[in-house]
């Protein structure tokens, strides 16, 4: 009974992180694969290519963003979780006190 609660309790905090983790990692991949384009635009003309990095710095900063407050935001979902598992091994050790 007691692990089947913790599991409903546990179940969206755990889906949520996974889901942030995935975010982080693909914007990290876009912000990698970009990089690759503007390398290959920048050796064949320096002019262009520096005004295309130029033109584009703002996506490479949000997708800076939203890997950074993804692991971020997955780091305090795992944070949560622990708080709550070890508020809920506290509360059955304080049962089980009061019921001595």
């Amino acid at each position: 009974m007691k692990n089947e609660i913790d599991n409903e309790i546990g179940t969206p905090y755990m889906f949520i992180s996974i889901i942030l983790f995935l975010f982080g990692v693909l914007s990290f991949v876009a912000i990698f694969l970009r990089v690759l384009i503007v390398n290959n635009v920048i050796r064949s003309n320096t002019v262009e290519g520096q005004q295309y990095l130029l033109q584009n710095m703002p996506s490479y900063l949000f997708l800076v963003m939203v890997g950074v407050l993804s692991f971020g935001l997955e780091i305090i979902m795992m944070k949560l979780l622990q708080i709550q598992n070890n508020q809920q091994v506290l509360m059955d050790e304080l049962r089980e006190i009061a019921g001595k």
